[in-house]
């Protein structure tokens, strides 16, 4: 009789060792590489304040341009249409999915990225595509709006490191969707935009 209860006991033990491990690994955007296989590919998740896909605010220019090979860039001597002066705008479209990094003048340090790719997306679901709505629904209002009368809208909320982009859509004489998404470090919305 004690051996059945025991035998009972050790199996109902290893259903709920299986479920939590079925559960912890469920919500793992990344699981771990298996021996002798590669690495599963990171999740196109947009961490605010910190990174865009595998791309981090920590990396170097250098370490972009070697990632990402051939790259569009621009020296922008005045605000185009909000972004501060003596930036530069770097953009890459292949082998990768599109980046976009802001760097000062002369220097290697990313302040910035940005994606309009439509795969990337918060962990609240956020991202190129989403509604001026739903961002409001998951950040509340933003801490910054910039309209700079003509040109896209930013929604900043330099609290969290996050601005979206939406163009001006005449259709609907509004704002429609985001079209890019940018990540800066917390607090430091004002070495990116001209903010009031």
């Amino acid at each position: 009789m004690r051996a059945r209860m025991w035998a009972a006991r050790a199996a109902g033990a290893a259903v709920l060792v299986c479920a939590v491990s079925i559960g912890v690994s469920a919500q793992s955007p990344t699981p771990p590489a298996m021996p002798g296989h590669p690495a599963p590919a990171p999740a196109p998740l947009i961490v605010p304040g910190r990174s865009i896909g595998k791309w981090t605010l920590d990396t170097t220019l250098q370490d972009l341009i070697g990632q990402n090979q051939a790259q569009a860039q621009l020296n922008l001597t005045e605000p185009i249409p909000q972004f501060q002066k003596a930036l530069w705008y770097h953009e890459w479209h292949s082998p990768n999915p599109p980046l976009i990094a802001l760097t000062p003048a002369a220097s290697v340090r990313v302040i910035a990225l940005g994606t309009f790719d439509k795969t990337f997306k918060t962990p609240e679901g956020l991202g190129v595509g989403s509604t001026p709505i739903q961002i409001t629904a998951a950040y509340s209002d933003p801490q910054i709006t910039l309209r700079p009368g003509v040109g896209p809208e930013l929604l900043i909320y330099n609290d969290l490191g996050i601005a979206f982009e939406l163009p001006y859509d005449a259709m609907v004489k509004g704002y429609s969707v985001v079209e890019r998404v940018f990540v800066f470090r917390v607090g430091q919305a004002s070495t990116v935009w001209v903010v009031p």
